[in-house]
Formats: structure tokens, C-alpha cells, sequence
């Protein structure tokens, strides 16, 4: 019980630090352009005029929401809401996997308040890779809301409560879900095809109805018009330029890049087989009977799979931040294989490997504040050249580039790249500054 209240403490600080970290945020790149958007059409039109020229995920309550915060809230207000969504991802996420490994805590409030934090805390750190993409950055935050709308969704979806209010819940929930992103719907839907197939008897209307829902609004997303023009200016796709020999070096070289954004979960995975003491297990397949157990028990390692699959057709939209939902997915697959299935066997292996935790949390203080710590330093770097840029309205200014190596992974951001940058065209417009060059 000792050893739980001083984890649960040490996860209090962790939670308070990873809050903390969104006052050194900034506004950089798609953030003065969208600033310029809303100035220029406002919030509604810039939606419409995104969704018929360049994207048709403009046409959503996250692309609305995005506007709407950049146009009237500070920037660390702004990742503050990111970040507290993003921690509410996390929360019903553990809820989701109580439900799905039957976890039975009783009446020891302290063995679910760790297990909860433990699993935010856990998910976070994984998401460690693109976390500077989708919480620290003002117009990156749309990933977050959407992941948050996936992680409800999944945790409703999952309940069955059979009430009215379950229903109408759903329903909203997957009207949301359905015009969120393509990466993230995509995987939803095969997990209701999965459910419709393998699990008929269990709510089959339901689920049908939630997926044409979702089919309907998977398409508005993508046969917008905006996606056409788009598409025109990317060279690089397997769309318009399909060949097998670009197929298979495109899923070469995704699976060695979601590695690489994998690395805080492989960290973690290895840290979750020695704490629960697991063996690492293959399993092949036997018989076609085993299909179905495949299936229902692999479900989330197969829809984090199909998550990459709009960036193997268009390549040059990947990044760290499109790996948000493949994380997502894969971590609950881990969690579900590796986290006993018995709640006391659970807390057992815990309290037994105390210094093992113990030792991990500190590491996690010890990380997240040397973000918060060097974090400070950049943002100070970022406001002297805001100030200078505000003190350059209708002159020509030269600004000196941050070199990498000064900034923390958690503050990731991408710095102007040449003088005939497109994001550097955007800060001019919205300090209505004559000229900016970059310093040699």
C-alpha cells in the first residue's frame, strides 16, 4: 500500500510537469498561416474555401476548432487544451483496457488511480516522438482532438450499456469520428468490419449503422475537391503513378520510419516485459479456425498497420505527427498482451518490481524536466525574434536560424528552411513585414 502511494505521488508530479510544459510553446509554421486565413475569410469560409482547394478534412469541427483557437486564444492556452485532451486520451484508454482484461479493482482506490496514471503517463511517454507535432503546436493539436474523439469513441463503442443515452452517445460520437482524418478512420472502420464479422450476435445493427455512418463520412472527406488539387501538386504518389517496385520500396521504407517513431514504445515495451516478467511469444497459424482468434485477438496490431496505409500511397504527407494514431493503436495492443490478466496477480508483480517502477518514474521526472528546462531556453530564443519581427512592421529584418541540437525533442518544431520558404512568406504576411531574410 506504501509502495503504491509513492508511485501514485511521483505520477502527480509527472502529470503536473507534462502540463506544464505548454508554457514554452510557440506559434511556428501552419500557425501564421491559418493566423492569415482567419483574418482574411474568417472561420467559416476559410473551412469551405480549404475543403474545394486543398484538403477535405478543412471541412470538420477539429479544422474549425483549430481557427477558432489561434484567432482568439493565446498559443499556450491553446496547447494547454491539447494537452489536457491528449491526457484524456490517455485516461480512456485505461478505462477501455479495465473493461477489456476485466479488471477488478474493489474498494483499493489507490491500485486504480495507478493503474489509470500509469497508463496516461505510459501513453504519453510513447507518444514522446511526435508529441512537438500534435500537442505542442497550435495547429498540430487537431490530431489530438481527433484522437480524443477516437479514444471516447472506442471506450462508448466498447461499454454496451444498452440505454438510450448509449445509443444517442454512439451515434454523435461516430457522426464526429466520421469526419476526422482519413488514418484514423480508416482502422476504426475495419474494426467494425471485425466486430460485424466475427462478433454478429453482438449488436449487429448497431454497428452496421455505425459504419455506414463512417463510410459516408470517410467519403465527403475524401472525394473533396481540395484533394484533387492537392494531389496535382504531389508528383510522388501511387495514386496517379502506380508501379509494385514503388509499393514495395514504399513499405520498406515506412516500416523502418514508424520504427524510428516507434522508439519511446520499444523503450517501453522492453521496460513492461521485465516488470511483468513476459516472455516474448510467436504465434502462427494452425488451422482456418484460428482466423477468428487472429483476428479478434491481433485486431489492434492489424488496424495500426492499416493506419500507414494512406501515407504508403502518398508518401510525402508522412511524418512524426502521422504516426499519432499508429501508436494509439499499437499501444493498446501491447497493453493487452502484456498486462496480467488477473488484478491481483497484477499488483503483485508491482509491488515486487517496486524499485523497477520506481526507477522508471524517476527517469520520467528526470526527462519531462529537462524538456520544461530546455524549454525555457527556446522559448526565450523564440520571443526575442518575435519582438524583433513586431519591431519590423513595413521594414526588412534578417533573423538567425535556432540550430537543432538547442532543441528538446518534446519542443520539436520545423524552423524556416531558405529565404524562399513558404512558411516564412506566412510570418511576413502576418507582421506585415516588408522582407525577411535568413541570416548565413
Amino acid at each position: 500500500m506504501k509502495q503504491l502511494t509513492i508511485l501514485n505521488s511521483i505520477a502527480v508530479i509527472i502529470l503536473l510537469i507534462i502540463l506544464s510544459l505548454n508554457l514554452n510553446t510557440f506559434y511556428w509554421a501552419d500557425d501564421y498561416a491559418i493566423l492569415n486565413e482567419v483574418e482574411n475569410l474568417g472561420l467559416y469560409k476559410r473551412c469551405l474555401n480549404g475543403y474545394y482547394n486543398w484538403d477535405g478534412r478543412y471541412l470538420t469541427i477539429g479544422a474549425f476548432l483549430q481557427g477558432f483557437f489561434l484567432k482568439y486564444l493565446p498559443v499556450q492556452i491553446v496547447t494547454l487544451i491539447w494537452s489536457l485532451l491528449f491526457l484524456l486520451s490517455g485516461y480512456f484508454i485505461s478505462l477501455f483496457i479495465e473493461k477489456e482484461l476485466s479488471l477488478n479493482f474493489k474498494t483499493k482506490i489507490s491500485n486504480r488511480i495507478f493503474f489509470r496514471t500509469f497508463i496516461i503517463i505510459l501513453f504519453c511517454f510513447v507518444s514522446s516522438s511526435h508529441f512537438s507535432q500534435t500537442v505542442h503546436w497550435a495547429t498540430g493539436g487537431v490530431y489530438t482532438f481527433n484522437l480524443f474523439i477516437g479514444s471516447l469513441w472506442l471506450y462508448f463503442n466498447n461499454k454496451r450499456n444498452g440505454n438510450f443515452f448509449y445509443y444517442l452517445s454512439v451515434v454523435i460520437l461516430t457522426l464526429l469520428l466520421s469526419t476526422s482524418t482519413q488514418n484514423l478512420l480508416l482502422p476504426l472502420m475495419v474494426y467494425i468490419i471485425i466486430k460485424i464479422v466475427f462478433d454478429s450476435k453482438n449488436n449487429l445493427k448497431l454497428n452496421l449503422f455505425l459504419l455506414t455512418i463512417m463510410i459516408c463520412g470517410f467519403s465527403i472527406i475524401n472525394f473533396a475537391p481540395g484533394n484533387g488539387i492537392r494531389l496535382g501538386e504531389i508528383n510522388d504518389n501511387l495514386l496517379t503513378n502506380f508501379s509494385f517496385i514503388k509499393l514495395l520500396k514504399y513499405i520498406v521504407k515506412f516500416s523502418f520510419l514508424y520504427t524510428k517513431y516507434s522508439i519511446f514504445l520499444i523503450f517501453s515495451m522492453l521496460f513492461l516485459y521485465f516488470a511483468f516478467n513476459k516472455k516474448i511469444q510467436f504465434h502462427f497459424f494452425k488451422n482456418s479456425k484460428a482466423i477468428k482468434y487472429y483476428f479478434t485477438n491481433y485486431q489492434f496490431l492489424l488496424i495500426a498497420v492499416i493506419s500507414i496505409v494512406p501515407f504508403i500511397v502518398l508518401p510525402s504527407l508522412a511524418s512524426e505527427r502521422t504516426s499519432i494514431y499508429f501508436l494509439f493503436f499499437i499501444f493498446i495492443h501491447v497493453i493487452l498482451k502484456i498486462i496480467p490478466l488477473e488484478t491481483e496477480k497484477m499488483f503483485s508483480l508491482i509491488q515486487n518490481q517496486f524499485k523497477l517502477f520506481f526507477g522508471f518514474y524517476c527517469c520520467l521526472v528526470l526527462f519531462y524536466s529537462y524538456n520544461l528546462v530546455e524549454g525555457i531556453g527556446l522559448k526565450n530564443q523564440i520571443e526575442k525574434r518575435e519582438i524583433n519581427l513586431k519591431n519590423a512592421k513595413n521594414k526588412s529584418i534578417t533573423i538567425a536560424l535556432i540550430h537543432s541540437k538547442n532543441i528538446p525533442i518534446l519542443y520539436q518544431f520545423r524552423e524556416y528552411r531558405s529565404n524562399e520558404d513558404w512558411s516564412l512568406e506566412e510570418t511576413k504576411k502576418y507582421y506585415m513585414i516588408k522582407d525577411i531574410h535568413i541570416a548565413k
